[in-house]
């Protein structure tokens, strides 16, 4: 009698089940239509999962993922779904600056989920967007420009004292030791010292960051697609350990910079004017979690626009004989005017603009944008209308790969951001930095930083490649930046010894 009642209960329980997996699927079925029901063009999902089984089996980076599907339509924008979720992907630059400039208040805020209960760190940006501002864009008044020499100080002798043991080096792993060193020192006030040592404590954030975990992968993933359950269950960003390391690394600076009465212009002392700010009689309280959230945005901003363009733009310029060649040629004369690594030397290297130009359209830190819409939002001279709650994908990587605005898109061309060339291609066809209002908060600073590790090594060395040194780049699938699975070594041939005082 117990064995039959146990059959019962289990057929009941594989009942239930099966009925929840029928709801499940209709529903899905349901919203799976969304797309056809709004008549627009779309990519056909499959139950459950939607168009997303390339990605959960990871042979495609999701910036590749969008990027295929960009050149299937030739529509303005197309459907897709992560899961049973509905996206828009815009094509269009008109449209996608509409979104991202002029209509900002119907897509205000990002896809990926921001709730200070799961500790997500995420930050409250239009109470110190203004502030932040005037820290990119008046990089040139502070005093950074001597902080980031002394970052390229260390790594131009990192190179000699390499080169005495090895034939060549890994510029990924040269990169993010000057990006941590830049990063710590001109944001947050922190000597890094990782040319030196590799057991600094900020250089074990930095890792725990951007190294590739499962369960980082999977947690990021789910904010990205499944926000509900992220909310439900409160399930953190970082974990506990991280953010209380950079609270702590964070309370300890700003505590010895008021007890010495300190002012260096940086980003801490920025932090610590927001939270002066009142705004309807009450103090914004910008302590604690939320210093640390601004702290990890700008490792995350800061360290990928450094880090990854500096290498792909060495990378490119060792296959590039001739294009190293006249920008070795532009860093010496402006160094022979200036007689050091000044804001005004910087900014008389115009050739080195245009090649990180073309790195940022051939490998952008960021290869897709997201969205959701907040507003219903009808679309300029279209029956389309944005619901409130869409989610928006912009494919920054289509973009620039698209014949129709770069001809001949894999060639590494620094010629083609001259003004003369540059004056047909859309402004938004090109958005290595997030453009409109909520414009990249590290973009000045992270530009001026990799225009200045990019100088020093080409004031010193050729950057020549070698059998090691791969003849295109395999792109990381296991992660949502654009990144290169494979290591980048090449040889650096001395070219001239340089007198050290220019970092001064």
């Amino acid at each position: 009698m117990d064995q039959l009642i146990d059959k019962i209960l289990d057929l009941a329980y594989m009942g239930v089940f099966v009925f929840i997996i029928y709801l499940y699927y209709k529903c899905a079925s349901f919203t799976l239509n969304y797309w056809k029901q709004h008549d627009v063009p779309y990519v056909t999902p499959l139950p459950f999962l939607g168009n997303l089984w390339n990605i959960f089996t990871l042979p495609a980076q999701i910036a590749q993922f969008t990027t295929r599907y960009y050149y299937k339509f030739d529509t303005p924008y197309f459907g897709m779904f992560i899961l049973s979720r509905p996206y828009l992907v815009i094509r269009c630059p008109e449209l996608i600056k509409q979104i991202l400039g002029k209509n900002f208040h119907n897509s205000y805020y990002r896809s990926v989920v921001c709730n200070e209960n799961c500790k997500r760190v995420g930050s409250r940006w239009k109470y110190y967007k203004p502030s932040m501002i005037s820290l990119n864009f008046s990089t040139y008044e502070l005093d950074i420009i001597v902080l980031m020499n002394k970052a390229s100080r260390e790594m131009i002798t990192y190179i000699k004292n390499k080169l005495k043991h090895e034939h060549s080096i890994e510029i990924r792993e040269l990169c993010a030791k000057f990006a941590t060193d830049i990063i710590g020192s001109c944001v947050f006030g922190i000597d890094a010292n990782s040319f030196r040592y590799n057991d600094d404590e900020f250089i074990k954030d930095r890792q725990f960051i951007f190294d590739f975990e499962w369960k980082k992968a999977l947690t990021e993933a789910f904010y990205r697609v499944a926000p509900n359950i992220v909310n439900f269950f409160k399930v953190p960003f970082f974990n506990f350990f991280y953010v209380n390391s950079i609270k702590i690394a964070f309370l300890n600076a700003i505590n010895e910079r008021q007890r010495l009465i300190k002012r260096r212009n940086d980003l801490m002392d920025t932090l610590m004017q927001i939270k002066r700010i009142t705004r309807n009689g009450e103090a914004f309280q910008f302590v604690g979690c939320k210093l640390a959230a601004e702290a990890t945005q700008f490792i995350e901003e800061g360290f990928e626009i450094v880090s990854s363009t500096v290498a792909f733009a060495l990378y490119e310029l060792c296959l590039q004989e001739k294009i190293q060649w006249k920008a070795h040629c532009e860093v010496v004369c402006a160094i022979a005017k200036y007689q050091k690594f000044t804001y005004e030397a910087l900014q008389d290297m115009p050739y080195l603009d245009l090649v990180l130009y073309e790195t940022l359209r051939k490998y952008p830190a960021r290869a897709f944008l997201d969205r959701v819409c907040e507003k219903d939002y009808q679309v300029p001279n279209n029956d389309l209308v944005i619901e409130k709650g869409t989610s928006i994908c912009i494919p920054v990587l289509g973009l620039h790969y698209d014949t129709k605005y770069f001809v001949d898109p894999e060639k590494f061309n620094p010629g083609r951001f001259c003004c003369e060339n540059r004056q047909g291609v859309p402004e938004f066809a090109y958005i290595p930095f997030e453009n409109g209002s909520r414009c990249c908060l590290g973009k000045r600073f992270g530009f001026i930083a990799a225009k200045l590790a990019l100088a020093a090594i080409l004031l010193e060395y050729e950057v020549i490649r070698n059998a090691e040194t791969p003849v295109s780049i395999e792109r990381e699938t296991r992660s949502f930046l654009l990144a290169s699975k494979v290591n980048l070594p090449m040889t650096f041939k001395n070219t001239y010894c340089v007198d050290s005082t220019i970092f001064d």
